[in-house]
């Protein structure tokens, strides 16, 4: 349990369980696929390979009730309720994930942790990931990047997406360095978690409607306090309305998607609109309007030259100086850092385990 420090013996033999039964029932998911003529007709309709299957550990939650009963003997137990397996509702005791295509979510080891499973047909929201467990930080998981991790070291650049198949979509077809988020914002431990292995640029890629909008500007918000001069350059791009990155690739091809992706729209660039979103620079109101949005951003700013950049853009288009943009950001007395080299940082190891891993390729294989 290297992720989940400062454990009891007892505490740490539970979790050991937990993991147990996440991956006794990731075996019987990725079983489940083979044999559901339905969950099969979906794959093959969003042209989902086998190689794919194989390398996510894609699997299938039967629609029965209590499906995990015949993987669970011990179905009534507390510890399938606290890892997230199954829910003790007003009428007994049932599975979480019922008809659903199943995504196991890994570590930074490639133990998986939790699942994200996408409804097939019937009522219900579309995607459902497990709950917040002991094992399971949403605010600080990635999916995807354990597969991901060998790609993006080598290229330096981490591409950041939405859903699920968006990571799937893109690895096959030869875009290996795509992560996603798992249906939350963007936080400060996913931007630590990406600038630990990206060394040369993170990519944020969204829909390009109001929803993705919003979603970038929570990513960039996130960026803020953590990104510096020493990390990867943070960028951000958009896709044609109507458009995600699983249709966009499809439709569009590998090729497509990487210009879309070599052009994105640098952090400053992309914060600076944001700041200027709907406003007359040309009228006092305006540039009070700009000033008081990046009087929001300034002070939660510790790195010393992007604080001072944004200072000077800002102040240009708000006709303000630096030095009046420092004293209005209630700045002058806060430390910051100037950043001159760059530091490898580990995000943890490789690790194998018992019942699934994640080969040197990047695939996941049964042990």
């Amino acid at each position: 349990m290297a992720e989940v420090t400062g454990l009891t013996s007892q505490e740490a033999a539970l979790l050991s369980m937990h993991q147990d039964m996440l991956s006794r029932a990731l075996r019987s998911y990725w079983g489940n696929l083979k044999d559901s003529i339905g969950a099969r007709r979906y794959m093959k309709e969003r042209g989902v390979t086998l190689e794919s299957v194989q390398r996510f550990g894609i699997g299938y939650a039967e629609a029965s009730a209590q499906a995990l009963s015949s993987t669970f003997p011990n179905y009534h137990v507390q510890s399938l309720v606290d890892c997230g397996l199954v829910i003790d509702g007003a009428r007994g005791r049932y599975d979480r994930f019922r008809d659903r295509i199943m995504f196991p979510i890994l570590n930074d080891s490639g133990r998986v942790i939790a699942f994200g499973g996408r409804l097939i047909a019937g009522d219900g929201p579309k995607y459902l990931n497990s709950p917040q467990t002991p094992l399971f930080d949403k605010g600080a998981t990635l999916f995807g990047l354990p597969q991901a991790r060998a790609s993006i070291e080598e290229c330096g650049e981490a591409i950041v997406v939405e859903g699920y198949m968006d990571v799937v979509m893109s690895a096959q077809h030869g875009i290996d360095n795509v992560v996603a988020t798992l249906g939350t914002a963007t936080t400060a431990a996913h931007i630590q978690k990406l600038v630990a292995v990206a060394t040369r640029r993170i990519v944020f890629c969204f829909d390009g409607d109001d929803a993705g909008r919003g979603a970038a500007v929570k990513a960039m918000e996130a960026c803020v306090e953590v990104v510096n001069s020493t990390h990867a350059q943070v960028a951000f791009t958009f896709l044609p309305s109507g458009e995600d990155p699983d249709s966009f690739v499809r439709q569009h091809g590998a090729e497509a998607f990487r210009k879309l992706i070599a052009e994105a729209m640098p952090f400053e660039s992309f914060l600076m609109e944001h700041l200027r979103k709907e406003i007359d620079l040309l009228t006092c109101e305006g540039r009070a309007q700009m000033c008081y949005r990046a009087l929001l951003v300034l002070p939660r700013i510790g790195d010393a030259g992007l604080y001072y950049r944004l200072c000077e853009m800002v102040g240009r288009d708000a006709g303000f100086t630096v030095a009046e943009m420092i004293t209005l950001s209630g700045s002058e007395q806060q430390q910051r850092t100037w950043h001159s080299s760059r530091e490898p940082v580990s995000v943890g190891s490789t690790g194998e385990s018992a019942e699934r891993q994640v080969s040197s390729s990047g695939k996941l294989r049964l042990a």
